[in-house]
């Protein structure tokens, strides 16, 4: 089995395609789409539950959400895994933790919606 001291020793027949995940867009493109999607349910969350509509509205947006999230995700993490030392993709890993745990805190929990408007 042939061995490689370094990543980009390796012949790209051997990489995995990333950019695939990227569907054309950079990673801080991928990201900021996402971080938008967010900030819209982070919105809508107080009117979520007052409609059939709303609540339905609500999950398609979060399915779409959802999709760009784990593009996003498989390409940090499939970077990550390729290059361990890589300090650019750990950089870009730790920007878009901090962002997330921002956001989740601002989401805040939803259950009191739910209640309030049975």
């Amino acid at each position: 089995m042939k061995q490689y001291k370094k990543y980009e020793d390796v012949p790209s027949k051997y990489k995995w395609d990333l950019e695939h995940l990227l569907q054309g867009q950079t990673k801080e493109e991928l990201f900021n789409e996402f971080v938008k999607m967010f900030e819209q349910t982070i919105k809508f969350k107080d009117k979520v539950y007052t409609s059939k509509e709303n609540y339905l509205k609500h999950l398609k947006h979060e399915d779409k959400t959802t999709l760009v999230f784990f593009r996003l995700h498989n390409y940090i993490s499939n970077s990550k895994s390729t290059n361990v030392v890589n300090a650019e993709a750990n950089a870009f890993y730790q920007k878009v933790q901090i962002k997330m745990m921002q956001l989740s805190q601002e989401l805040g929990p939803t259950n009191p919606e739910l209640f309030k408007n049975e």
